[in-house]
């Protein structure tokens, strides 16, 4: 049986990353402050340098003794997506789209 394995990587421009990169950054952090509306975010230089938005963010929570939890924005990105929400841009539709394409080729 042959193994087909799809990495997020392949889909960014960056060697490193993870799902929440497949939303531009913009996108991301409007969904983090939806999910944690009291929370005041921002970066430091060093967090500024992570290259994954989930990891970087996490990084400003932890300095702020806050916890995160990145499932929660996450969720509200997944409903955004469901109900049309026109932040959601057709780069980041089309990088899912393409995933889904070529998954689906794997699983037939």
């Amino acid at each position: 049986m042959k193994l087909n394995t799809l990495l997020i990587t392949d889909y960014l421009d960056s060697e490193e990353g993870e799902i929440e990169d497949l939303f531009e950054e913009s996108v991301y952090l409007k969904a983090v402050e939806m999910a944690y509306p009291d929370i005041e975010l921002d970066f430091t230089e060093a967090e500024e340098k992570e290259k994954c938005i989930s990891k970087k963010v996490k990084a400003a929570f932890e300095r702020k003794d806050e916890e995160f939890e990145k499932w929660n924005p996450i969720r509200t990105l997944s409903e955004w997506a469901r109900s049309g929400e026109k932040s959601i841009s057709e780069k980041t539709k089309k990088r899912f789209e393409k995933i889904f394409r070529e998954a689906n080729k794997i699983l037939k």
